[in-house]
């Protein structure tokens, strides 16, 4: 409710009734998964629902174990379909004349980054309303990134709409929601110089690599209020940021570097 209070003060449009509904269905997060942190990320609006977002950190290995289950559901589903399509096959009989088959070969797609790096850093919950069941959000990729910033969508509060642009865009409400909200983590998330330092146990990293984690420092003294109003130099970026790169018909080893 304090933090409620400096919101108001900052003239963001949520009232403390509002904050501490999301405050217990945060609560309802936490005892629903084995989260190790879990954070009000923020609020979008659309035009018939709007969207609740919580960003949360798994414990060590409870992510994987949680995607697994849902990956081996998938595919059950998967070989369902494909016996239903053989069947189909084999009922149908080919042509005799054949069309000369197209010699295009599609660019390799650019795999996205792995969980708790990069864009998928953290994992994403949200619901329309705090009373209402939380969903979990799928990792974003490259090509969604990509889409997602030549296009200009106002969000339906449906996940499941599809996404009619042009570009087309690969998914749908719910992998454009995930690709703004990795866009919008990255450009306008900033501290004061010194808030943040990278952990002890980080050491020097070959040229060109990435420091993905990044800690409160306690011996931060705090900078004066005037001094913070009065240049932009005390301010930095913590996270990362995200390269135009990611729209090249090539691998990079990453498409993310930490930006000061």
């Amino acid at each position: 409710m304090e933090m409620a209070y400096y919101f108001e003060q900052a003239g963001i449009g949520l009232s403390s009734d509002e904050m501490y509904r999301i405050f217990l269905a945060l609560k309802q997060l936490v005892e629903a998964h084995p989260l190790q942190k879990c954070r009000f990320w923020g609020k979008i609006l659309g035009i018939n629902g709007n969207y609740i977002i919580a960003e949360v950190d798994f414990r060590e290995g409870e992510e994987d174990a949680e995607e697994l289950g849902e990956e081996e559901d998938a595919e059950g589903k998967e070989d369902d379909k494909e016996d239903f399509d053989r069947t189909e096959e084999e009922e149908t009989e080919e042509p005799e004349d054949k069309p000369p088959e197209s010699t295009y070969k599609p660019p390799p797609v650019i795999p996205k980054e792995e969980n708790r790096s990069g864009t998928n850093r953290y994992t994403y919950f949200v619901c329309s309303e705090p009373a209402k069941p939380w969903v979990k959000l799928p990792p974003v990729t490259p090509a969604q990134i990509t889409v997602a910033r030549k296009i200009k969508k106002f969000f339906t509060g449906n996940l499941d709409a599809p996404v009619i642009s042009y570009p087309p865009f690969p998914g749908n409400e719910m992998s454009y929601l995930r690709a703004q909200i990795a866009r919008i983590s990255a450009g306008s998330q900033i501290s004061p110089l010194g808030f943040y330092q990278f952990g002890d146990e980080e050491e020097e990293e070959e040229e060109g690599s990435v420091r993905d984690n990044y800690e409160e420092n306690p011996e931060f003294e705090g900078i004066a209020t005037a001094e913070l109003l009065d240049t932009m130099a005390n301010w930095v970026h913590h996270t990362q940021h995200i390269l135009p790169q990611v729209s090249l018909p090539f691998t990079p080893p990453r498409f993310s570097f930490f930006s000061s």
